[in-house]
């Protein structure tokens, strides 16, 4: 019976202070305890264990920073800044941008800005009302910098607006691997057919746009996207998406082929060598829904017969699955009493 007892919460403090005893032999023991039940302890117990975290390995101190990204608080300041300027983490960053004063960011903007930082950056200060210039040289992300223009309430011309735009759906058709978690085919009939609007990404990007009021450039994309489609409609891959036959990593892959062909000139580069096989082998070779009405009469020996003649597993498959005889035969000559 003792198998089904709980085990009984050890007190928060004896957790603190095995984690801080590198002798007690329980440190790993308690670590996984306190993380496990960080999210519903007192906020003063939450505290003290932050900055135990902080003063830990490098492991214990990126958690604490991580949870730190919703848990802040001022007192933490000169931990997390002292930190940052030592170690200049990536993750020890994300706390610095979300919290440390903007002066501050400003100052070391350059260290700052790595990977997608510049990005957040903006945010951070469009979220205080304060602007920055947007350096189009450290994005990486083509709707990164379009937001962050909207963002910082900064213009566009029409032709940088196009640029973008069509470069930001280069990107989708050639790295699919790195725009594989945003993409998407709305549930709504206008998306039947997989376009450039069955992207996420574009489909923001439009929204911006439209924030921006470069309503021509808009416009002018959705014509491109509206022939794109007709185009995909008159293809022999159209039967295969109207019958829903491919699922949708398969409706994007052929969204990406057919935009990338449609794509201006200036706009595309040299091919991947792979661009050819883009089109995955199902979508050539789709397999036909089994006809319903085959199974609404009984199945007489003579179709039967014909059955296995072209189907030579078929009666394999029977025996192997233990089935009554095929077609049924009834011995009992009275109804079942149910």
């Amino acid at each position: 019976m003792d198998d089904f007892v709980i085990k009984r919460n050890t007190p928060v403090a004896r957790l603190i202070k095995d984690f801080r005893n590198k002798r007690s032999r329980k440190v790993i023991e308690s670590r996984k305890e306190i993380q496990r039940r960080f999210a519903y302890l007192d906020w003063r117990d939450q505290k003290k264990i932050l900055t135990v975290f902080l003063d830990s390995c490098k492991t214990d101190w990126q958690w604490a920073c991580g949870k730190l990204l919703y848990y802040w608080d001022d007192s933490f300041l000169p931990k997390v800044q002292s930190l940052w300027e030592f170690t200049h983490d990536i993750k020890c960053s994300w706390t610095v941008i979300r919290h440390l004063p903007l002066d501050y960011i400003v100052d070391h903007l350059k260290e700052l800005s790595v990977g997608r930082n510049y990005y957040f950056i903006c945010k951070r200060f469009a979220s205080e009302g304060k602007t920055i210039p947007v350096d189009k040289a450290r994005f990486s992300s083509h709707l990164d910098y379009l937001t962050a223009l909207w963002l910082m309430e900064q213009p566009i011309t029409e032709e940088e607006a196009t640029d973008t735009l069509y470069g930001l759906i280069r990107t989708i058709c050639i790295d699919s691997i790195t725009t594989l978690r945003q993409e998407s085919i709305p549930y709504h009939p206008r998306y039947l057919v997989p376009g450039a609007l069955s992207f996420n990404q574009v489909t923001d990007a439009i929204n911006i746009l439209m924030h921006m009021e470069q309503f021509r450039v808009v416009d002018l994309f959705l014509e491109w996207n509206d022939a794109i489609c007709e185009a995909i409609t008159h293809s022999p891959y159209y039967a295969a998406i109207r019958d829903g036959h491919l699922d949708k990593e398969e409706r994007l892959t052929i969204a990406r082929r057919f935009c990338y062909n449609a794509l201006p000139a200036k706009y595309k580069t040299s091919s991947p060598a792979n661009f050819e096989d883009l089109l995955l082998p199902q979508v050539t070779y789709c397999i036909a829904p089994i006809d319903p009405t085959i199974l609404e009469d009984p199945v007489d020996k003579e179709t039967y017969e014909e059955f296995k003649n072209e189907c030579p597993s078929l009666e394999h498959l029977i025996d192997e699955l233990d089935l009554p005889p095929f077609p049924a035969i009834n011995d009992s000559p009275d109804p079942p009493p149910f």
